[in-house]
């Protein structure tokens, strides 16, 4: 438990400006102490690391075979005397690789490699966690303020309707704009209930990820991504994305780590094993033999282990292939990750481009309405006027809404194409009140 609080330490601690954030932070630090995604990627990387370990001295440390036996024999040769007696044999004997030819040289260092693979794959799982988490708080904001929209609405149109509802009874109105009216209604409250069931979803996808952490979170703070946290060109971000993205980091250990494999697989296959022997053993009483019988010993043991059909052959050539397999599946993530870096870029600018006009929209929309309502009074416009241009300025405010709430999740997005998103960006897009 100490090696998993001390692995995650690295990801989360050492910078004093995390606690000033407070809420969303603090649930993603949580987030990334607890959650069994990342708590199961420690695990792999601890046991990948204990077996790198164990191969190590299991190679190049000596072999010490210990053994004692005591017991009664009943002993009669062919041309002697027979004997009883009880019979004692010890033995030690110790066994030290002197060479393979390469082969534990080469698991050991594929074990190494491997190592590095768990280890970027830890990473890869903590951006995860940490995008996901970014991802379902900013949905979550969206819901929020769409319902808030929606729910302004539906009262509007409902005070509007029951206006108009008065005058017809009063007979100064017209029941085909009640019904009209009504038609509003009906679809500013499929609105609200959309929204809500937007928020239900988001909510949903905050529980699978924060659980008892959700309870930091202040769904009230307001984010924003600095420009400093982004590139200045598209190509600087390529080439970050491409050099810092753990998932590079992913494929390039396990092709280094199958590269071994192939020098392995020659080395078991077609080379010997040189050790060096010492065994030291002690018979008493022993096969009609009084007394103590030494036997001391110090040689050189070469094994020649080869297969006749050479299946080193066959193993080689598979190691090859899976080094083939691994260096294409490398550019395949290379493209991917050159992709969603483009992708996020475009459509960061188009957003950006989009809420000016959409701003823009908001604040036509909505003195557009203020004036419609003053002008519906001096009876200059109908209540569908006045209906329509309610159901604009809700349309309009949702669309900014969502447009603000896409710039941050694609500015996220393309930090984690980067491979640098971590606790401490996340709280420089924090606003502190």
């Amino acid at each position: 438990m100490k090696r998993i609080i001390l692995i995650t330490a690295l990801f989360i601690l050492g910078h004093s400006s995390l606690g000033l954030a407070g809420g969303l932070v603090r649930g993603l630090e949580v987030v990334l102490q607890e959650h069994p995604d990342l708590l199961s990627a420690q695990e792999e990387f601890f046991s990948t690391q204990e077996r790198s370990k164990a191969k190590f001295r299991d190679s190049w440390l000596p072999n010490v075979d210990v053994s004692y036996s005591y017991g009664v024999q009943h002993y009669n040769p062919a041309d002697g005397v027979a004997t009883d007696e009880t019979p004692q044999k010890f033995s030690v004997k110790l066994r030290q690789l002197v060479t393979d030819f390469g082969e534990s040289n080469s698991e050991i260092a594929a074990d190494s490699f491997s190592v590095q693979q768990k280890k970027a794959r830890l990473e890869v799982v903590r951006d995860r966690l940490l995008m996901d988490g970014l991802g379902v708080f900013v949905q979550v904001q969206k819901a929020r303020k769409l319902i808030a929209y929606s729910e302004q609405s539906v009262q509007n149109i409902f005070k509007q309707t029951k206006m108009e509802n008065m005058l017809v009874e009063k007979g100064r109105g017209y029941s085909s704009n009640v019904l009209q009216a009504k038609t509003q209604l009906a679809g500013a409250q499929a609105r609200y209930n959309r929204a809500n069931a937007d928020l239900d979803i988001a909510m949903s996808g905050v529980d699978a990820i924060y659980k008892q952490a959700a309870e930091f979170l202040n769904f009230d703070q307001k984010l924003s991504i600095p420009d400093s946290l982004l590139p200045t060109t598209l190509e600087d971000a390529i080439h970050i994305a491409l050099v810092e993205n753990p998932s590079v980091k992913v494929g390039t250990f396990r092709s280094k780590t199958l590269a071994e494999k192939i020098h392995y697989e020659k080395a078991r296959g077609f080379y010997p094993n040189l050790f060096v022997m010492g065994e030291m053993s002690r018979d008493h009483d022993l096969d009609g033999t009084l007394g103590t019988k030494r036997d001391d010993r110090f040689m050189l043991e070469l094994s020649y282990p080869l297969n006749l059909g050479l299946s080193g052959l066959k193993y080689s050539k598979a190691a090859k292939k899976d080094l083939h397999a691994s260096e294409q599946a490398e550019k395949s993530v290379l493209r991917e990750i050159e992709r969603s870096v483009r992708v996020a870029w475009r459509n960061i600018r188009t957003v950006k481009e989009n809420s000016i006009l959409l701003q823009n929209k908001v604040n036509i929309a909505a003195e557009f309405l203020r004036l419609a309502k003053e002008e519906r009074k001096a009876g200059r416009r109908t209540l569908l006027e006045v209906l329509a241009a309610e159901t604009t300025l809700v349309n309009s405010q949702s669309e900014l809404a969502a447009a603000e709430a896409d710039s941050l999740i694609f500015a996220y997005s393309l930090i984690y194409s980067m491979g640098r998103l971590d606790l401490e960006v996340v709280s420089k897009t924090v606003e502190i009140d």
